[in-house]
C-alpha cells in the first residue's frame, strides 16, 4: 500500500514548519508506473486510505464461514461445481446458526455443501489475536499452533426490507485438511437447505487446476507463479482489493496451500528436534548409569 508522509511539525514551538517545508513533503504523483519506495525509517507513516469505521445492529450483519480443505497426500483441494450454472466453481460457505461457533459452522458447511468431513488445520500463520500465553512461553523455538481464520471478507448482502434492506456478510475462511480415506459421504446432498444448493457437486481437484476453475479461467499457475491468463502478467497481491469472489477464492487456494506446506515443514522440524532431544537424553542416562 502506498504511504504518504505526515507534514513536518516544529515540536519546539508547536507550530507547523514553513510552507516551503510542508510543500516539499507533499506527495507527488507517481507517473513512472513503478511502486513508490518506502519513506526513510523513523518517520511517521499513514496509509493513503484508512479503514472506515462502521457500526451495525444484529439485524444488519451475518456471520458466515468457509474452508480451504486440502487432501494433503494427493495435493488436492475441495471445490464445488454448481451444475445449475455450468462452469461455475465455488468454495463451500454458509451462514452460522444461532448458538453455533464459527469453527463448527465452517466444518458443518463443508460437509453439507462439499460432502467431505474435514478437520481444521492448526498452523503458524500470523494473526493479530493475542496468544494468551505467558511471556515466558513466547520465546520458544516454535510458536504455538492455532486454527484462527486464515482470511476474512466483508461484502454487502441484500436482505428483505423487513430485515433492514442491505446488510453485511462477514465470511471467515479457515484452513482444513481432509483425513483418510478421503471419501465423499454417501448421503451427500441430503442436507441441502436451499434451491441454489441442489446443483452442487463437491469434488477434489489438484490445487493448480482449482486455481483455473475457481477463477473462471482468468488465473493460472505456471512455474510456481500465479499469472493472469489473458496476458501472462504476474498477479499482485494488492489486486485482491476490489476483486470478485472467484478471483479471491483462486488466490486463496494457492496461498492456503503454501501455508499447508509450511505447516508440514515446521511439524517435521519439530519431530526431528524432539527425536534428537530424546536421543541425547537417553545417551546421558546411559552415561550416568555406567
Amino acid at each position: 500500500m502506498p504511504f504518504r508522509r505526515l507534514p513536518n511539525v516544529n515540536t519546539g514551538s508547536g507550530q507547523r514548519a514553513s510552507n516551503s517545508a510542508a510543500t516539499a513533503n507533499q506527495r507527488t504523483p507517481n507517473t513512472s508506473g513503478q511502486r513508490p519506495s518506502a519513506p526513510p525509517p523513523n518517520r511517521p507513516l499513514l496509509p493513503d486510505r484508512l479503514p472506515v469505521c462502521q457500526n451495525f445492529f444484529s439485524t444488519r450483519f451475518v456471520f458466515a464461514a468457509s474452508t480451504l480443505s486440502y487432501h494433503i497426500p494427493s495435493r488436492r483441494l475441495l471445490i464445488i461445481h454448481d451444475t445449475q450454472h455450468p462452469g461455475t466453481y465455488l468454495l463451500p460457505r454458509g451462514r452460522k446458526d444461532v448458538g453455533e461457533t464459527i469453527e463448527t459452522c465452517a466444518i458443518r458447511e463443508t460437509l453439507e455443501e462439499g460432502g467431505y468431513r474435514v478437520e481444521l488445520l492448526r498452523g503458524y500463520w500470523k494473526t493479530r489475536q493475542p496468544s494468551g500465553l505467558p511471556a515466558t512461553a513466547r520465546d520458544r523455538a516454535w510458536p504455538e499452533p492455532h486454527s484462527e481464520p486464515f482470511f476474512l471478507s466483508i461484502a454487502p448482502q441484500l436482505m428483505s426490507l423487513r430485515r433492514g434492506g442491505i446488510g453485511t456478510y462477514l465470511s471467515h475462511f479457515f484452513l482444513a485438511q481432509i483425513p483418510e480415506p478421503a471419501l465423499r459421504e454417501p448421503d451427500y446432498g441430503a442436507h441441502f437447505v436451499g434451491k441454489h444448493e441442489l446443483g452442487y457437486d463437491g469434488m477434489l481437484v489438484p490445487v493448480e487446476q482449482a486455481v483455473g476453475l475457481l477463477s473462471g479461467g482468468r488465473l493460472l499457475m505456471r512455474d510456481q507463479r500465479l499469472l493472469w491468463k489473458e496476458n501472462s502478467r504476474p498477479f499482485e497481491i494488492d489486486e485482491l482489493e476490489g476483486a470478485d469472489d472467484h478471483v479471491v477464492w483462486a488466490v486463496l487456494a494457492i496461498l492456503g496451500w503454501q501455508e499447508v506446506l509450511r505447516v508440514k515443514s515446521v511439524e517435521r522440524e519439530i519431530a526431528e528436534y524432539q527425536q534428537r532431544r530424546e536421543g541425547d537424553d537417553q545417551g546421558e542416562q546411559r552415561a550416568s548409569s555406567v
